[in-house]
């Protein structure tokens, strides 16, 4: 009788020993699963994160040529109006001259025949 409890705690024991064993595997499984789900979210999470980064470098880049754009047409537009200016107030000047050139023509041939009876006198006189 002695033999059969022992014999019997023993089979007790040993199935208590593979249960507890069972559990752990089971706990250990549950355990790599999770990390694995977890490994996937933190890439997917990565992933996007890299997704927006490139996209906002993407809309910054469009920005920057925007602007950039403009601020070339502008600077041409700028450039574009100085030798306008450039080239007005060149031909402001050179209308001056000739209307300079054109007084002192005018003046020439007025003095002249004024002058040029009394210097015939003179030489009449003389």
């Amino acid at each position: 009788a002695k033999a059969i409890v022992k014999a019997k705690a023993k089979s007790k024991a040993k199935a208590k020993a593979k249960a507890k064993a069972k559990a752990k595997a089971k706990a250990k499984a549950k355990a790599k699963a999770k990390a694995k789900a977890k490994a996937k979210a933190k890439a997917k999470a990565m992933a996007m994160a890299k997704a927006i980064v490139k996209a906002m470098a993407k809309a910054m880049a469009k920005a920057m040529a925007k602007t950039m754009a403009k601020t070339m047409a502008k600077a041409k537009a700028m450039v574009k109006a100085m030798a306008k200016a450039k080239s007005k107030a060149k031909s402001k000047a050179k209308a001056k001259s000739k209307a300079k050139a054109i007084v002192k023509a005018k003046a020439k041939t007025m003095l002249t025949p004024r002058l040029k009876p009394s210097l015939d006198k003179n030489i009449r006189g003389t």
